[in-house]
């Protein structure tokens, strides 16, 4: 029997993806003017240890992902069945829980700041500026994870709307503290910590005062901490602490280990051109995630049928949408650059195909993570990203070291890895769960790839042709691009249903495409 209380998720899924879609405009537009705004004021060199700050508090996620990825789980399923008492002591669980890990991982924090120079390669007389900045930072991410708890709220109440909200007032604080620093004083490294720090602690105020309105019945209690609701909630996210090292294996050391073996400067080089790649995985992982609460629903009510006809379908819609961006990334990459960047960066364009070609499978089958924590099969996929991360961290150190590759090398690793593991295991495995057909998953990624190849040979062919050289000829170019990829993605390569379900939400049609 279908519970009521899921409904209003499904009637939000099309202002839940305008929302998100236009969260990542505006961190688009930011980052597009913030990247080289920094690079001018620091330098190249100083500038890579901002994204590397950043890349260092993911190591602290590996331990707090225990509980923050599994809270909004547990939380939307006791909301979608009406039971407070079972949300309730999930909520308070995970917060007070989360709050002693956040004291525990604090010196650590303060050990990991003032030993980094020791570590990393810094340009010389950044040593101070460096461990100001990971402090800074890492405290923010302390704040960030005491506030998943409330965070949940939004995603069970599938209100990410204001999520997306609350993600646009944090960036919107972080630029602006950071311009304002640099303007009325003077560019130093470490008032972009202060920026960092301040931003996070605007997010996590925004998501308390969401909880406070979004669920009303959701109490911070002491009492209803429950150990045996801890043991629940680690049960499953202990494989997703395995699930995080792995991926961070894949994803989270790059930079690290370029700033090591090959240094400081191209670390520098090699960060904005990361920056697309981790555009395009926030912009997967903000629609994906507005199916995320749906599909947890559909389990919730039993429908095993539509849990895989929605994944199947959110598999494709979102490798044929990727396409368009990644292919263009790939075509249009080298004038990009220029314009974005500067001549001399025109020579990265190899290592932008590296970064973010490979996204066209590997953010395509996003939704079905989603499927896994849902059905709570979560320790196989742990276990094989995990091997499989330690490889391509081994593949990246041979490849950029003994054979010579630098940086691509590094870039290199993690493509290889990362695609034959989202190439094979994730859909297959997958099926298997769902009791789906074996190619249920593995056509679309198909699709997807060839949607890549057509786009990516459309924009060099205009680049070849027309020469492009600046913002206006890669806007124009592009805009054909997408204007033909468009039409024939649409009406090609979707079914009628599909077409019409895509249709549905974009018109905010009340219902499923029949």
């Amino acid at each position: 029997m279908n519970s009521p209380q899921v409904e209003p998720g499904r009637y939000r899924l099309r202002s839940n993806v305008i929302a998100n879609v236009s969260f990542f405009v505006l961190s688009v537009g930011v980052g597009l003017w913030f990247t080289p705004y920094l690079i001018g004021h620091l330098g190249v060199a100083v500038y890579g240890l901002v994204p590397l700050a950043t890349s260092v508090t993911a190591y602290m996620s590996v331990l707090t992902i225990a509980l923050s990825g599994s809270v909004g789980r547990f939380i939307t399923v006791a909301v979608a069945r009406g039971d407070s008492s079972d949300a309730n002591r999930t909520f308070n669980t995970a917060f007070f829980a989360t709050l002693c890990l956040v004291l525990v991982l604090a010196p650590v924090a303060a050990a990991i700041a003032f030993f980094a120079p020791a570590v990393i390669n810094i340009p010389v007389g950044q040593e101070n500026g460096t461990r100001w900045l990971l402090m800074a930072t890492m405290s923010g991410f302390l704040a960030t994870a005491l506030g998943a708890s409330f965070a949940a709220s939004s995603f069970a109440r599938s209100r990410f709307d204001v999520r997306s909200g609350i993600n646009a007032l944090a960036l919107v604080s972080r630029v602006g503290i950071v311009v304002l620093l640099f303007t009325a004083i003077a560019p130093r490294l470490w008032y972009v910590g202060i920026a960092v720090f301040s931003a996070n602690l605007c997010w996590l105020a925004g998501h308390i005062w969401a909880w406070r309105r979004l669920t009303p019945e959701l109490r911070l209690t002491g009492s209803d901490f429950d150990p045996s609701r801890l043991r629940v909630l680690t049960s499953t996210g202990a494989w997703l602490v395995v699930n995080q090292a792995g991926s961070l294996l894949f994803l989270g050391v790059d930079l690290l280990l370029v700033n090591m073996l090959a240094g400081a400067t191209a670390a520098g080089s090699y960060a904005p051109v990361l920056q697309w790649s981790r555009v395009l995985r926030s912009l997967a992982a903000v629609v994906a995630g507005v199916l995320a609460p749906t599909i947890v629903a559909y389990h919730a009510r039993g429908d095993r049928e539509g849990l895989a006809r929605i994944a199947s379908l959110a598999v494709k819609t979102l490798g044929l949408a990727l396409a368009l961006p990644v292919g263009l990334l790939c075509g249009l990459g080298r004038p990009l650059l220029v314009a974005w960047l500067g001549p001399e960066f025109g020579r990265f364009t190899p290592l932008m195909w590296l970064l973010v070609g490979p996204l066209c499978v590997n953010l395509a089958v996003i939704p079905l993570f989603s499927v896994q924590l849902a059905l709570n099969k979560v320790r196989w996929p742990g276990i094989i990203t995990l091997a499989m991360g330690a490889g391509s961290v081994g593949l990246a150190i041979t490849l950029a070291g003994p054979l010579g590759w630098g940086m691509y090398g590094v870039a290199a690793a993690s493509a290889i890895m990362l695609t034959l593991k989202n190439t094979v295991y994730t859909p297959l495995y997958a099926a298997h769960i769902l009791g789906q057909p074996v190619k249920a998953f593995l056509m679309p990624i198909v699709g997807s790839l060839a949607a890549v190849a057509f786009v990516a040979s459309a924009g060099l062919l205009l680049c070849s042709a027309f020469g492009l050289d600046s913002w206006w000829g890669v806007l124009k170019a592009g805009a054909v691009v997408s204007l033909v990829y468009g039409v024939l993605a649409f009406f090609g390569l979707l079914s009628r249903r599909e077409r019409n379900t895509v249709l549905s939400i974009a018109l905010g049609a009340r219902g499923r495409a029949r």
